[in-house]
């Protein structure tokens, strides 16, 4: 068992850095310095600025309360894992500590950054100095919320593990809200009845058969979003795209002119609104830019949110480009290649300048109109040579 889940492990680490490669490039990498340059220096300005009166411990507890109530095991399964591991189910309790084991120091890792980018925040809110309390609370935390939801998923029902998720919740929050003002006995409580939820998850579902398909159902999702996030990069073979009519937008499919020279802008505009991750991700950019300019309110930091949440836009719109280039039907049909570029050009266009009018009037509500007119004019550079830049790129790749 030790063997096989070093290959496991070992294959999934070679997939995941495989793409890595094509994520963290030198464009990106760029934008990542600027971006986290510039977060770092309008979070700090925005710490400074903090009341005494501000609920820095109860905002730090709430975030590390959601983090650790999500609680996705890693179990690096497959498909064919159901049909010829299932006689052998007993055999594999080595191979499931170390899929556990493997979760929570995943999960560390992650938490680590967190507590780092929460404590100033905690540090200037209430002036105490427990860096390192605080985080071995929450590493042992997250190890019991493992724990309790890897038996959770035995009951295989959404509303029992959402309700179990909601009570875990509220008891992270407790356990971290009290220890970070030094309630220590209140705090100690509320750990005491998590261990008791630790030992009713086991017990109620002591006879409960493995689950199989749902634990494989998490780990294809789990690698589903990680393919999702590769192919704004990178074409990415092996992920399956969902196809979901939004009934909200046929609107704009229902007025778009019916022309033979409309026809790709038609396809790319049916594709983003319809297929894969395309539309939810520009409005989830979207909504983390307005909410990055509400929550800081600081000059700069509204000019970075806005042009930063459409130079993401802008790249992560790039594989629709290619989203149909293997589509015969395509080619058999009367249309002109350059028909596709202004398609796309023209799709893009739109997008970005959405976006744009609803970033700029989120900086003209919260900052002030001066500094939504610079956000505007801003994007309007960025938009055109953002195209540019494509227009070059995609023509060189035709030659």
């Amino acid at each position: 068992m030790d063997k096989l889940f070093r290959n496991r492990f070992r294959d999934a680490f070679q997939e995941v850095k495989r793409y890595l490669r094509y994520m963290f490039n030198d464009h990106l990498l760029f934008v990542l310095i600027i971006l986290i340059g510039g977060f770092a220096y309008t979070y700090q300005d925005w710490v400074n600025t903090l009341p005494e009166t501000f609920p820095g411990a109860f905002l730090t507890a709430f975030i590390l309360g959601m983090a650790l109530t999500l609680s996705r095991a890693v179990t690096l399964l497959k498909e064919p894992d159901v049909v010829f591991w299932l006689p052998m189910e007993k055999q594999l309790t080595p191979y499931f500590q170390k899929a556990f084991f493997l979760t929570w120091m995943l999960h560390t890792y992650g938490l680590l950054l967190l507590v780092a980018v929460l404590f100033p925040l905690y540090i200037a809110t209430t002036g105490q100095l427990l860096f390192l309390p605080l985080l071995l609370i929450v590493i042992v935390l997250k190890g019991i919320n493992l724990w309790i939801r890897w038996h959770e998923v035995k009951d295989q029902q959404y509303s029992v593990l959402r309700r179990d998720a909601i009570v875990r919740f509220v008891i992270n929050t407790a356990i971290l809200y009290w220890a970070s003002v030094e309630a220590w006995g209140y705090s100690a409580v509320a750990f005491g009845l998590l261990l008791l939820l630790t030992f009713l998850s086991r017990f109620l579902v002591r006879t409960r058969p493995f689950p199989w398909e749902w634990l494989l159902k998490e780990e294809e999702a789990r690698w589903s979003t990680f393919y999702s996030i590769a192919n704004l990069f990178a074409d990415v073979p092996k992920l399956r795209a969902k196809v979901k009519r939004r009934r909200a937008l046929d609107i704009l499919l229902q007025r778009q002119a019916f022309q033979k020279e409309s026809s790709y802008f038609f396809l790319f505009l049916r594709t983003f609104v319809r297929k894969g991750d395309y539309f939810p991700l520009v409005v989830r950019l979207t909504v983390i830019g307005v909410v990055v300019i509400w929550v800081f309110q600081l000059q700069w930091s509204s000019l970075l949110a806005v042009w930063g949440a459409m130079y993401l836009t802008a790249i992560q719109l790039v594989p629709l480009y290619k989203q149909h280039v293997s589509t015969l039907w395509l080619r058999l049909y009367p249309l002109q290649p350059q028909w596709k570029e202004q398609a796309f050009y023209k799709l893009l266009r739109g997008v970005l300048m959405v976006q744009l009018v609803v970033l700029s009037a989120g900086v003209a509500m919260f900052v002030s109109p001066f500094h939504s007119l610079i956000a505007l004019v801003g994007g309007l550079l960025l938009v055109f040579g953002v195209t540019q830049a494509l227009y070059k790129r995609l023509q060189t790749s035709r030659e």
